[in-house]
């Protein structure tokens, strides 16, 4: 049995050398350019790929279904189908193998190999006539194609839309499609709008119950404690509250016995005189402001009061109107939750102090 050799005889660790460090000043620092937005692609993109019904058409006798699906294809050869849409410049590409596919159909004296482009679109146009014309009635608009070769999509010509061809219950067919730029939307809008979206009618909104809100600076509401009171700055009136769904839209409402009823529709906040119901309230008024010019200390926090909140399903959200009255009991003794940029901070009662009403503090977050 081997012996390890003692301690005393075994070489000593070699240490690693540390890893240089470079001065950060040798360093040059390259700018940060971000990548244009191509505003007319993005219009054109929302367009096809908003929820939308397959379109349904017949690709050389076979029944088949276009679906628009933002899932691109690595760029990779196929067929380029040069047409025209109304007398514009348009183009297609597919698959080489499902071009040959289509092409088979055609009867045996023509062969595509030895076809000119122009000859070849000519006889794709007669091998997919019934779809195209169904198309052209849809869109209202003539289609002639006019050239048909293998090529790879010039991604410089402008944005490509990418759709998935079914046949007849078959796995997918990547393909893009080149729109012409004046009436690309108009197209995809004319091939079939989507149903409307369902199946959220049980999404939960929140809606919250308010009362007043005002503005303080950051050192003002550390120096809180338990038994201060807090005037409003701005408020919905005695027995008045506001109801604030989902942070966004606002809606007078009045506060009784037999609960919060509202007194108008929800509409937008923002820019409104319910502003101050909403939690961004401060952000909103310090929108484009230097920062260098206002000191931490200084900083507005804006506190907002509530009465209360529930979460409704979308679908009774999109029937509040005047009258309705919110299933949210009013609070004993006019307790609040008092909100700081959106996040709890404590509560409070409502109390009248002179002609202003505000809320005297019963509890702070880490004070007990």
């Amino acid at each position: 049995m081997a012996r390890r050799p003692p301690a005393a005889d075994m070489p000593a660790p070699r240490k690693r050398a540390a890893p240089r460090r470079r001065p950060v000043g040798s360093r040059q620092a390259a700018p940060f350019v971000p990548v244009a937005l191509d505003v007319a692609a993005m219009q054109l993109w929302n367009a096809a790929y908003r929820l939308r019904r397959p379109w349904y058409t017949q690709l050389a006798g076979v029944p088949a279904h276009i679906i628009f699906a933002p899932r691109p294809v690595p760029a990779a050869p196929g067929v380029v189908v040069e047409l025209t849409i109304a007398g514009r410049p348009a183009a297609a590409w597919v698959p080489a193998a499902f071009a040959e596919e289509v092409l088979a159909a055609l009867p045996q004296q023509f062969d595509p190999a030895r076809l000119s482009p122009q000859h070849l679109a000519m006889l794709a146009e007669f091998a997919t006539l019934p779809g195209l014309r169904a198309l052209e009635d849809q869109l209202g608009a003539a289609i002639v194609l006019v050239s048909l070769q293998s090529q790879v999509p010039d991604e410089r010509r402008g944005p490509w839309v990418d759709v998935r061809i079914v046949r007849d219950g078959r796995e997918e067919v990547p393909a893009r499609l080149l729109l012409p730029p004046e009436t690309g939307e108009e197209i995809i809008a004319a091939l079939g709008d989507g149903p409307s979206p369902g199946g959220h009618d049980d999404l939960p909104c929140s809606v919250a119950v308010r009362i007043g809100a005002t503005a303080l600076a950051v050192a003002d509401v550390v120096s809180l404690r338990v038994g201060d009171a807090v005037l409003f700055d701005a408020t919905a009136g005695p027995d008045a509250a506001v109801a604030v769904v989902a942070d966004c839209l606002a809606a007078p409402a009045v506060v009784g016995e037999a609960g919060i009823r509202l007194e108008d529709f929800p509409r937008p906040a923002a820019g409104s005189m319910l502003e101050w119901c909403m939690t961004t309230a401060a952000q909103n008024e310090g929108h484009g402001a230097d920062a260098e010019d206002t000191a931490l200390a200084m900083v507005p926090v804006h506190l907002v009061f509530e009465l209360g909140r529930i979460d409704l399903p979308l679908a009774e959200v999109q029937r509040l109107a005047p009258g309705v009255t919110l299933p949210l009991a009013v609070p004993v003794a006019g307790e609040v939750d008092i909100l700081g940029n959106g996040r709890r901070i404590g509560r409070g009662v409502m109390v009248r102090i002179g002609e202003s009403i505000g809320v005297r503090i019963v509890r702070l977050a880490g004070h007990g």
